[in-house]
């Protein structure tokens, strides 16, 4: 504990009975523990206070109480010893069988405890833990696995304990907390209980250092050296007297060893605690004392308030309804008038009040000038000179308000009238531009300014200028200085003006201030809940601190700051409180914490993956917390939430509550951060932060939107093909009527056709018998039966195709007395077969070649067929040397060339629409020396086979 200030010494000499109030706070059941009885505390590597009571333990963070119990997982609630590791693991000890120890807020209980009663924290030793048995004294080191072994005492394991001899002496080092502790022999500086170091050996038990079993030889020879007293800090003599070894710079006397006990008081009359023994005392890092008695009763002394002097209207005037109500400070004189109307001074060296006279008449006002102390009395003036003692008076009739008074450069006086001022020498000023009364004026190097709650305005005592501003309403008070003018207002805003009254800067102050003083470039502002001081820093006026009344400042009502060259003294109506101008710049440190995660009345600040149902449980309360013991006053706090790492999107919004309230958040992956930050100093900050997962609703997931995309896709293609099939079958039932149609038209062909053949029957019987006849006869017959087996299929093979033409050509020989010449070139690596090609397609075109191209011609009568693959397509060419189609369609009309001819195109055109490939009808017609030939036909068809499946 390096440079712990001696709190505990008084800070003025002996022959000062300084009075203190409110100096220690009693920290029990009432304020936050779950016990009024405490056995034992300690500080954390965090610098969280931990409290073991009968109770539980609880943790103090200087703002918010964390209690542990069995309710949290802790053995047993009578904790009577609490000790912290390395790894800020705190234990804790009980009577019981079970060990239990907490980190970050969580209880954890070692199993293999169980079977030894009484286990205490002994020491560490890099990184490992030793404990020790209250019933049998027997020493255990912990495993890394959570087992205990006996482990024997090594010396080395103390040797941070020596004695010094010839000062009888000991002095240890505490290895974790880096900190020295004295144990001194002489009676009058031991430590209860006592052991007499000359004794054969010493037990460290009872000093909570070490093992039962370590035994200290009293003869020991490791002997410190005497700089080693340097880096001591104090010695305290059994709670009641205060050795210092350290001379620290922030006393405000100076003490020494030389001076032995003269500076140095009891703690209990120190803090006023009358009567009380205390059995254990523990500085913290922030110097503050934490005291437990003999009925086990925690006392905390905050450091602050041992900085601060207080004395009470009671040893002031030997009464607390006695105050001061006006003063003014003359060298190391404070001169005052009380509400008593008694008239003094208090001695700034000796805090001693001299009263001078007690007035009969109403005492309003006092000020100070050249020739002494002026009085304003309700009978009039009164100037009274420090030297000679002597009073002089003289009446002012001319001023019938005595309450508000100032006096000018010329100590020419004057009062306050409602909205005019008036002088002594009957000199009178009307503000006629307002009808509302002053409430409030001060008056500085011949400036006096005046507010009332709707403007504020000034008047120059020399130039007789007036000026004024209605920007500013509602002012509570007004402090005039050399550069302007401080305005507070109802509305805990402060504005700085310049002499003209123009604003050059406004504040807000947490609360509303009733009281201004002005002091070397520093304002102070009074409220009933602190004081707030302001400095001025290159044109600009800057945070310098925060005194709120539980540092020491005695609570009431602030009438004036005095400034003397090293402290400030605040006088209030319950007396006065000195502050050292040091504790004016102290830095005060702090930590922001988030304290507690709870979701649905149920904290999951442990949980490492905090994911929480949206809309069911999405209600979120996380309660954050400064870990300070200084003045909390001095930070502010803000925070964001951050959705799915987008910092840019978030802005920080400043937190006065400490608890934030998240309600019906959308899902997403959230951080929360929440930030500290130094008045003082902007640059301090701390942070902390928790993560946390809001689960979306099932309709709100990946999964439930893949699964509506698939299903949106299924159906579509559920109706795609639905209507793909629909049309399909549309088409085919138009493909099978067309080929009813070709059907219909073959059949009106068939009487002509039959009656034809029959005609050439008949005349092959006369020209040329029964035999011609007969063949014929056989022809037809075989003509009518392919005819019958063709038609009755959509698809036929391209062989069964080729038979049929074939068939039908050899019919049309006979019937043209063979003048019809057909040749056939057929590719021989076709798949006869296999491959399949619309019905009565082929054949037709034959047809219409023979009917309209080659019978009208008169020439020899041609016909080729030729058929062939070409990559993925099959090509039919059916050319004739007839008249042409031009020739024949001026010769004839003959419906069933053309309806034939649109029946294949409608044909071919469902057939590409249903196989998606093209199937293609080209007629060309041929010329020779410009006159027809004959006609080309050109089939195109995608080559199908029959064994694969058919659109059709």
């Amino acid at each position: 504990m390096k440079q712990i200030l001696i709190v505990l010494i008084l800070l003025i000499s002996s022959s000062i009975v300084a009075q203190y109030r409110n100096k220690f706070d009693i920290i029990d059941s009432r304020n936050g523990l779950t016990s009024d009885y405490v056995y034992d505390i300690k500080e954390g590597l965090r610098h969280n206070i931990w409290i073991a009571t009968d109770n539980g333990v609880t943790r103090f963070n200087g703002t918010v109480f964390k209690n542990f119990s069995i309710e949290n997982g802790l053995y047993s609630n009578n904790i009577f010893s609490i000790q912290i590791d390395s790894q800020n693991r705190v234990w804790a000890c009980d009577y019981n069988y079970g060990l239990n120890y907490i980190k970050n807020s969580k209880v954890y209980y070692i199993k293999k405890a169980q079977k030894i009663p009484g286990l205490v924290f002994c020491f560490e030793k890099k990184g490992t833990v030793y404990f020790s048995s209250l019933s049998n004294g027997t020493c255990y080191l912990l495993t890394p696995g959570n087992s205990f072994l006996n482990y024997t005492v090594k010396k080395s394991d103390i040797d941070s304990l020596h004695f010094d001899k010839t000062n009888k002496v000991f002095t240890g080092y505490d290895r974790l907390f880096k900190s020295h502790f004295v144990i001194d022999s002489k009676k009058q500086f031991t430590l209860k209980p006592f052991y007499d170091p000359g004794a054969k050996e010493m037990s460290l038990r009872d000093y909570g250092l070490f093992t039962q079993a370590d035994k200290i030889a009293g003869n020991n020879k490791n002997a410190v050296k005497s700089a080693y007293y340097s880096k001591l800090d104090f010695l305290i003599d059994d709670l009641k007297r205060i050795t210092p070894f350290y001379k620290s710079e922030d006393t405000l006397v100076a003490a020494d060893k030389e001076r032995n006990d003269r500076n140095f008081k009891n703690i209990a009359d120190l803090i006023q605690i009358k009567g009380e023994k205390f059995k254990s005392v523990f500085v913290d890092s922030n110097k503050n004392l934490w005291l437990i008695d003999d009925k086990n009763k925690l006392y905390y002394i905050k450091y602050s308030s041992l900085e601060i002097q207080n004395k009470l209207n009671s040893s002031l005037f030997g009464s607390n309804d006695i105050f001061i109500n006006k003063s003014r400070l003359v060298k190391n004189k404070l001169f005052f008038i009380t509400n008593t109307n008694l008239f003094g001074f208090l001695d700034l060296e000796t805090y001693q009040v001299k009263s001078i006279r007690q007035f009969d008449e109403k005492l309003f006002n006092l000020f100070y000038f050249n020739d002494g102390i002026c009085l304003i009395s309700s009978k009039g003036k009164y100037i009274y000179n420090d030297e000679i003692k002597d009073f002089r008076f003289s009446a002012v009739s001319s001023l019938p308000n005595l309450e508000k008074t100032f006096l000018n450069i010329d100590n020419t006086l004057f009062a306050v009238d409602k909205n005019t001022i008036k002088s002594e020498k009957e000199e009178k000023i009307s503000f006629d531009f307002t009808n509302v009364r002053f409430n409030h004026f001060c008056v500085k190097n011949n400036l006096a300014v005046f507010s009332n709650e709707e403007m504020i305005a000034s008047y120059d005592l020399k130039t007789k200028k007036v000026n004024k501003t209605f920007s500013i309403k509602q002012a509570d008070f007004i402090r005039k200085f050399k550069e302007g003018i401080i305005v507070g207002t109802g509305a805990r805003m402060v504005y700085f003006l310049d002499n003209q009254l123009k604003i050059k800067q406004r504040i807000r102050l947490k609360n509303n201030c009733y009281f201004i003083q002005y002091n070397d470039n520093k304002v102070y502002f009074a409220s009933y809940k602190d004081i707030t001081i302001y400095e001025k820093k290159k044109d600009k006026w800057t945070f310098l601190n925060n005194i709120n009344f539980e540092e020491g400042v005695l609570r009431g009502k602030i009438s004036d700051f005095i400034f003397e060259k090293d402290k400030v003294i605040v006088l209030t109506d319950n007396g006065i409180s000195v502050l050292k101008n040091s504790y004016l710049y102290k830095m005060p440190k702090a930590q922001i914490q988030v304290i507690d995660f709870i979701v649905k009345e149920k904290s999951i600040l442990n949980v490492a993956d905090k994911i929480i149902d949206q809309g069911k449980y999405d209600n979120i309360l996380i309660r954050t917390s400064l870990r300070t013991f200084g003045n909390r006053d001095c930070f502010e706090v803000f925070y964001r939430l951050i959705k799915n790492k987008n910092y840019g999107d978030t802005s920080w919004k400043k937190l006065s509550n400490r608890n934030v309230f998240f309600d019906d958040l959308p899902h997403g992956d959230y951080l929360f951060e929440v930030c500290s930050r130094n008045l003082k100093d902007s640059t301090i900050k701390s942070f902390d932060k928790v993560s946390f997962v809001i689960k979306p609703y099932f309709w709100e997931t990946r999964a439930f939107f893949t699964a509506v995309v698939l299903l949106y896709l299924v159906l579509v293609f559920i109706f795609l093909r639905y209507f793909k099939r629909r049309m399909n079958k549309r088409e085919k039932l138009k493909l099978e009527l067309i080929t009813l149609e070709l059907k219909s038209l073959k059949n009106q062909m068939k009487p002509h056709f039959l009656f034809n053949a029959l005609n050439n029957l008949q005349a092959l019987l006369f020209t040329k018998g029964v035999e011609e006849a007969n063949f014929f006869l056989i022809k037809f017959s075989r003509l009518m039966r392919s005819t019958l087996e063709v038609t009755r299929d959509k698809i036929i093979s391209l062989e069964e195709e080729i038979n049929y033409i074939k068939t039908y050509l050899e019919f049309e020989q006979i019937r043209s007395n063979n003048e019809l010449f057909v040749t056939y070139k057929i590719d021989e690596t076709l798949d006869l077969k296999r491959i399949e090609i619309p019905v009565m397609v082929v054949q037709t075109i034959i047809e219409n070649a023979i009917l309209h191209g080659l019978n009208p011609s008169r020439n020899k009568k041609e016909l080729l067929i030729e058929m062939y693959q070409q990559n993925n397509t099959l090509n039919i060419i059916i050319e004739d040397n007839g008249v042409g189609r031009s020739k024949s369609g001026n010769e004839q009309n003959d419906v069933h060339k053309s309806v034939a001819s649109l029946i294949i195109e409608e044909r071919f055109r469902i057939l590409s629409k249903l196989r998606k490939k093209s199937h293609r009808l080209q007629i060309i017609d041929l010329e020779k020396d410009g006159k027809p030939c004959g006609t080309r036909v050109i089939i195109t068809i995608p080559v199908y086979y029959l064994d694969a499946a058919s659109p059709e």
